[in-house]
């Protein structure tokens, strides 16, 4: 996201939203990730803007109040006529289920299109990647969802 930023490839109006059951700040984030940036030194400003427009939210992946509570938060920044949401799920795939549903049923955004990305082993086997599509295309349209399998890529 930081390189898609820098190199100016996202709307400008791009919100970033991490979710996770750790409790973090923002602060605490841009420290563990900054080993990984690979910022130049003619880079910082553009480096401290992009983390400006980062928010995080703690929450469990089964509790629906706090996928209610993250819902609230993006809400806060959707002032415009448009305001579209993609979720990228990198999840560990015991929680793709329970996670997809409460997305659905309180964080789908009302003034623009959803998009949610599926990160990880899609499945165990055939039968299990079966269940997890069966199960996606129950909540969401076959254009709202995009898979990333690290077997097949």
């Amino acid at each position: 996201l930081w390189w898609l930023y820098r190199d100016n490839l996202l709307p400008s109006a791009t919100k970033f939203f991490g979710y996770a059951r750790s409790k973090l700040s923002v602060d605490e984030l841009k420290e563990k990730c900054r080993p990984y940036m690979k910022v130049e030194p003619d880079q910082q400003e553009k480096f401290e803007e992009f983390w400006a427009l980062n928010f995080y939210v703690a929450g469990s992946y089964d509790g629906r109040r706090d996928f209610e509570l993250l819902n609230q938060e993006l809400c806060k920044f959707e002032v415009g006529k448009v305001a579209n949401r993609l979720f990228y799920l990198a999840l560990p795939p015991s929680v793709f289920e329970t996670v997809t549903v409460h997305i659905r049923n309180t964080c789908m955004g009302q003034k623009g299109w959803n998009r949610v990305i599926v990160e990880k082993p899609f499945g165990r086997d055939a039968d299990s990647s079966n269940a997890l599509s069966n199960h996606l295309s129950k909540l969401f349209t076959e254009e709202q969802l995009y898979r990333i399998d690290h077997y097949l890529a």
